[in-house]
């Protein structure tokens, strides 16, 4: 059906309703024959094609009686979905002129102006093309088109290169006296997305990944596919956790001891660790000395960021451990490695490690037993390197204990904070994985001077909260 005019008092009009009217006023496209309207339709669509929905022609007469003389106002009244190629939405409202308003005849000269339409047109476009995804533009100069002159039966045509633009939102308006137009454009084109940013801190692409734990990983798959492997990677007992230890976790479950714990672990829990180092390391702590955490792992890392400032050396035999370096890139240290032969079975000599030691170093990693090599630092030359470290104010030493029960004779364990005069800069790190088979578990603690042990328990409380509610 003919859709009908808002105003009721006029029917909609047609090519017999105003027959001098341009043949191109009610159909698609303008005549071949119209020079005026050439040049736009050789470059954009026409006011219909561009928009492919119902619209209305509001006619008002500027004079009763007046025959043949009309100023014809294009109004839009449905919005089509924005389908490609011209994902765009306009809305376009103009008020016509009211023959009875006492400035009829002012305004019938102004109505000349109707080709402000095709200004803003070019006007939006411009907009558009230059970016911009929000705001208003009002009145901004603009060459006017080539064939725009005042006439009252043109149809209004808009640049067919908007669809290419990739824009939100753009909202254009424009205020003549007479009339107000606001254009709106939106553009879904994914095709145009701004790309992500996808980089890492510099911190972690200076970060390896722990050799140990791919290892050990391919070897559970292959173990999972079985083929027989004899697995050599991670630190893993050949025995299972002593039934005493296990029942011991089955009744703490039972028991309800599975929700969250004190930061540091619970008082009864460290206080059971410093009997411990007290009774078989000879180490004095109380219990706010001591930080329990997810596995020794976690506390030699939250150790290494306490202590360790940018341009700081972290200094480590070889063979180490494959974490320890990293561990000390993560705090944007610098590892020093000391070189060991297997003559001297890869125990550090005092004097090698004396040359490596400068004004920059912090900390001093020691494992006794060693991982990977075994070897056990006996008393004497750990007295040795003590009095080396004795000579640096800043060198601090993290004694790696957790290999502490696996031993042989005629070897004895040492811990390094029992020496004379390291107590106050050792840092010991030990747990429960290698001595009773508790890998699983994930249960390390670190022992210290309690400036230091606050610093990691300070850390840990913004890294992790886990259950430390084992009992003693």
């Amino acid at each position: 059906p003919q859709p009908r005019s808002r105003n009721r008092s006029v029917p909609f009009p047609s090519s017999n309703f105003l027959p001098n009217a341009p043949p191109h006023l009610f159909s698609p496209s303008p005549p071949a024959g119209d020079r005026r309207d050439q040049t736009a339709a050789a470059n954009c669509p026409s006011f219909l094609n561009l928009f492919s929905s119902p619209f209305q022609l509001l006619c008002t007469p500027w004079k009763r009686g007046f025959k043949g003389f009309w100023y014809i106002l294009p109004t839009l009244t449905q919005l089509p979905p924005p389908t490609p190629p011209n994902p765009f939405q306009y809305s376009i409202s103009h008020q016509p002129l009211n023959p009875r308003d006492p400035t009829f005849l002012q305004k019938k000269k102004q109505s000349s102006k109707l080709y402000e339409t095709q200004r803003l047109s070019l006007t939006m476009a411009a907009s558009l093309q230059a970016g911009s995804t929000h705001g208003i533009v009002r009145n901004q100069p603009f060459p006017p088109l080539r064939s725009a002159s005042p006439c009252y039966g043109n149809s209004v045509s808009f640049p067919s290169q908007l669809p290419s633009l990739n824009l939100k939102s753009t909202e254009t308006s424009m205020s003549v006296r007479f009339s107000t137009i606001r254009a709106m454009a939106k553009s879904d084109n994914a095709a145009e997305a701004v790309e992500l940013d996808i980089s890492l801190s510099p911190r972690v692409n200076s970060v390896k990944p722990s050799k140990t734990v791919a290892i050990t990983d391919q070897a559970t798959a292959l173990a999972e596919a079985g083929v027989p492997v004899i697995r050599l990677a991670a630190g893993e007992p050949d025995f299972d956790t002593p039934a005493v230890i296990a029942e011991a976790g089955i009744n703490a479950i039972r028991e309800g001891y599975t929700r969250y714990s004190p930061n540091a672990g619970t008082q009864e829990l460290r206080a059971a660790i410093c009997k411990k180092l007290k009774e078989e390391n000879g180490l004095s702590y109380s219990p706010d000395q001591v930080v329990v955490s997810n596995g020794a792992k976690q506390c030699i890392i939250q150790a290494v960021l306490a202590v360790c400032s940018p341009g700081d050396e972290v200094v480590i035999p070889a063979p180490f451990w494959v974490s320890y370096p990293e561990m000390a890139r993560l705090a944007d240290a610098e590892p020093v490695i000391v070189p060991t032969s297997i003559s001297e079975n890869f125990l550090m000599d005092p004097k090698v490690l004396e040359s490596k030691l400068t004004e920059k170093s912090r900390l001093l990693i020691l494992c006794s037993p060693s991982n990977p090599t075994g070897s056990v630092y006996p008393r004497e030359l750990l007295e040795e390197i003590a009095k080396i470290v004795a000579k640096h104010p800043r060198l601090l030493v993290l004694s790696d204990e957790i290999y502490e029960h696996i031993i042989y004779e005629p070897s004895k364990h040492t811990s390094f904070a029992s020496l004379p005069g390291m107590w106050e800069r050792t840092l010991t790190v030990n747990g429960f994985s290698k001595a009773f088979a508790m890998t699983g578990w994930r249960l390390g603690y670190i022992a210290g001077p309690k400036h230091f042990v606050s610093a990691c328990n300070k850390i840990q409380s913004q890294v992790l909260q886990i259950s430390k509610n084992v009992k003693s």
